[in-house]
């Protein structure tokens, strides 16, 4: 069994946004990092992040919250859940790369620029610029 912490249940189980613990937590933690432990469980966890949240908990919902209530044990993942990578033929891969740049037919405007940009022709492919040296 691994234990996470699964701040989404919690807030789902007493109809609380992430927005709200993250205005609750008033600048101790980054807004992202309130997201992030509500978006997904953690298997990792700073205890100093952890106390504030669970202080912004008992100020939002007027109870006792403690880090057993964020807590939950799940099965570890099964050996066969893994699958192995397929080995990729560089070759192939270049030459994919170098099909889809031919067909492609990139426009628009670059960053910067009011005026659109047509580019002509399909250019070198990376087989003709790793020949060549470039970087």
């Amino acid at each position: 069994m691994i234990t996470q912490l699964n701040l989404s249940s919690f807030l789902e189980r007493h109809a609380i946004s992430a927005y709200r613990v993250v205005k609750e937590t008033s600048g101790q933690l980054a807004p992202n990092t309130v997201y992030d432990l509500a978006r997904k469980p953690a298997r990792r966890i700073d205890l100093r992040t952890v106390g504030e949240v669970v202080n912004a908990l008992e100020r939002i919902t007027g109870i006792p919250v403690t880090i057993n209530d964020l807590l939950e044990r799940v099965p570890e993942p099964e050996a066969d859940e893994h699958v192995p990578l397929e080995p990729v033929d560089l070759t192939d891969l270049i030459a994919a790369a170098a099909k889809d740049a031919k067909s492609s037919k990139p426009q628009g405007k670059p960053l910067g620029s009011r005026h659109p940009v047509t580019v002509r022709g399909p250019g070198p492919t990376i087989v003709e610029i790793i020949r060549e040296g470039r970087r």
